[in-house]
């Protein structure tokens, strides 16, 4: 077997925030430590910033991302975060709720410091929702260049098998959209997405003219037009 920490892999590097609830430090259960030790081992390099509160989440984003970003400066840098969400955001190990258009603000100020080239991960249930942020402003202002995540709630194994697939899959050099779907299949987890703010928006219109058309069928249905 060869060794995986001598077969360096520098096209990127994980940036990991973890923010634990009370229950996980209680079982000694750590996402993101166990993605960390994986891709280590895999010649990946990932660091690791666990926080409990909201001070210490803005310090890893915006003082200790960028101090990782100029220690790989050779790599492209993903972040990941790991915490309890839903629909509306995810919450911080104290217990306070962080929404998605709060995170939006600080992820914005991110992607355009690295000049629209953030890709974020989001591991947590409904992580997908902050694709939500890309849906209606401009193109020169989105708070991330692609999003992974989940649109339903992935057990600790999915999201720990699932995204150990995916940084696999990206050092293979498969997209995105290739790597999203190994996630799928090799966790038996189908509600994983990964898109960009342009894809977010085709989508949306696509949606939008669905129902838009459903609501003239179902107008024709109540007013059939009149005989001649």
């Amino acid at each position: 077997m060869r060794n995986g920490v001598e077969m360096q892999n520098s096209q990127f590097f994980v940036y990991i925030v973890e923010s634990p609830n009370p229950g996980d430090f209680f079982d000694d259960r750590s996402e993101g430590r166990l993605i960390a030790e994986a891709l280590t081992l895999a010649g990946i390099p990932a660091e690791l910033r666990i926080v409990i509160d909201d001070e210490n989440f803005l310090k890893a984003l915006h003082v200790g991302f960028f101090s990782a970003i100029k220690k790989h400066d050779k790599a492209r840098p993903i972040l990941h975060i790991s915490a309890h969400g839903n629909e509306e955001g995810f919450s911080l190990s104290n217990g306070s709720r962080y929404p998605w258009k709060l995170f939006g603000a600080s992820l914005t100020k991110l992607n355009r410091a690295m000049k629209g080239n953030l890709l974020l991960c989001m591991s947590c249930c409904k992580g997908y929702s902050v694709s939500d942020l890309a849906k209606w402003v401009d193109s020169n202002d989105q708070p991330f260049a692609a999003v992974v995540g989940s649109d339903g709630e992935p057990t600790w194994t999915e999201t720990l098998l699932g995204f150990q697939v995916f940084y696999h899959q990206l050092t293979c050099d498969k997209t995105l959209q290739d790597a999203c779907e190994a996630m799928k299949f090799a966790t038996g987890h189908f509600d994983w997405r990964a898109n960009t703010p342009k894809g977010i928006k085709a989508d949306e219109i696509r949606i939008m003219t669905m129902i838009l058309e459903a609501v003239w069928s179902l107008d024709d249905i109540k007013n059939p037009p009149s005989a001649s």
